[in-house]
């Protein structure tokens, strides 16, 4: 399964995605409450998945930390916030989210959106034929975000 990075300053939604992930059996390779811990441990634990809130501690949002992100390597992308309107769903949106879903959040809609974020090696095996035409082209479309930011 997928290995995600959980990006929430809420000590209970923290637990809780944390929770919801591992029951499903991905990995949580990182939980952090900032920006700037998002970035750094991106680069260095390499998740597949990072599930992101918007309003972070620090003085950085969310947004600005997928941005940094992807811009180094192809992550798919979960925002989870109740900040999901106006100018921020539109940045959201720029990014090429996979999934940007409003809190409170049920653990089945945090658990479909991290798979389909998931690159489709990871889940490929499970899949109908559909499903997995749709997760290649969403791996495509990432592969091309991160060679666009790279140019």
């Amino acid at each position: 399964m997928a290995r995600v990075l959980i990006v929430e300053d809420e000590f209970l939604h923290q637990s809780y995605l944390e929770q919801v992930l591992r029951a499903n059996g991905h990995t949580v390779c990182a939980v952090v409450s900032t920006a700037a811990d998002a970035v750094i441990l991106a680069r260095t634990r390499q998740p597949d998945v990072a599930v992101i809130d918007v309003k972070l501690k620090g003085g950085s949002d969310g947004i600005t930390a997928a941005e940094q992100i992807v811009a180094e390597r192809p992550c798919g992308l979960v925002f989870l916030s109740g900040f999901a309107t106006g100018e921020n769903k539109a940045r959201m949106e720029g990014l090429s989210a996979d999934a940007i879903l409003s809190k409170p959040c049920p653990a089945g809609d945090i658990i479909r959106a991290v798979e389909q974020a998931a690159p489709p090696d990871i889940v490929l095996m499970d899949m109908r034929l559909a499903d997995k035409v749709d997760a290649v082209a969403r791996a495509v479309r990432r592969l091309s975000r991160s060679a666009a930011a790279k140019a």
